[in-house]
Parts: structure tokens; sequence; C-alpha cells
């Protein structure tokens, strides 16, 4: 679905979330995708710089929540959380 959607927009195709954030730079990234697998992608994409939209849940448990608004805090970027509906 990746490279059929890259080929209709003319645009890159990822279906590895890490290459997708090493190789772009973008204002922001809307995270979709569940917790437990994007996790490290998330704290990759806040050391670049990268503002960032998560559909809730925003982390596993309190503790890492903290830690993501706390990275967020140090990059001086948006860590948001959206609620779906």
């Amino acid at each position: 679905m990746a490279q059929e959607m890259g080929r209709k927009y003319n645009r890159a195709a990822y279906d590895d979330f890490r290459q997708l954030i090493i190789q772009n730079q973008f204002d922001c990234l809307l995270v979709a995708a569940h917790i437990h697998s994007c996790d490290e992608y998330l704290r990759i994409a806040m050391k670049k710089k990268f503002n960032i939209l998560k559909l809730a849940p925003p982390a596993r448990n309190f503790e890492e929540a903290t830690q993501l608004v706390q990275l967020a805090e140090e990059e001086n970027i948006k860590f948001a959380v959206a609620t779906p509906g």
C-alpha cells in the first residue's frame, strides 16, 4: 500500500518508520501506531526536532509519558496527544 500511495502522490514510500524519520525533516509527525511499536521512533523523531502529534494513548504508562514530555521540553518541540472522535 505504501508503494501504491507513493506512486499516486509522486512521493517516496516507506515501510520502515526508522528510515522515514532518518531520511526526512518534518515540521510535525502524526503518529497513529500503537505505542509498543513506535516508542523508539518517537524518541528518534523528537531528537531530530520533529513536533509530534500522537493519537492516544501517548505511552504505555505514566512514567513513559513523563519521559516523552521531558524529552519534548529538552528538545524545545511540541508533543501533543489527540483523542480519536
